[in-house]
């Protein structure tokens, strides 16, 4: 049950990151607006942000009893996030690379995580932190 539910609210989020980023400019504009929507997501759904935060797709594919399709969801369900990361590696640098693919999964997906997570186990909206989230992410992906 806990799997199911969890799968339901990743998928819900899914759909408003890729609406997000659908909307976008390809390139940098795109992968702000990835990690604006983390940000957002949790602002607006903070029970459905706790609840990713607190369980582990790892640890919910470990259990032997779970129904054939629903691990296989599980299993499959970040394919679409792998696939926007390679896209804006490609965007923002020419071409998939392995430091490409490792800025921006820290700057759209780890660093807006992280600030989102704190944030809502204190019990505080993440929704203020979104400028220092965009901000961070654009030099993240700028630097070096």
């Amino acid at each position: 049950m806990v799997a199911e539910l969890w799968v339901r609210t990743v998928r819900g989020f899914h759909a408003e990151l890729f609406n997000a980023t659908g909307r976008a400019q390809p390139g940098v504009d795109r992968a702000i607006a990835a990690a604006g929507a983390i940000v957002d997501f949790a602002s607006r759904n903070p029970e459905d942000a706790r609840l990713m935060l607190v369980a582990s797709r790892e640890e919910l594919k470990a259990d032997e009893a779970l129904p054939a399709e629903l691990a296989e969801s599980l299993r499959t369900l970040n394919d679409p996030v792998e696939a926007l990361v390679r896209q804006l590696s490609t965007e923002l640098y020419g071409h998939v690379t392995a430091d490409g693919v490792d800025r921006v999964s820290v700057g759209v997906i780890n660093l807006p995580y992280t600030a989102v997570r704190r944030r809502l186990l204190q019990g505080r909206d993440p929704g203020q932190l979104k400028p220092l989230v965009e901000q961070a992410t654009r030099a993240v992906l700028t630097s070096g």
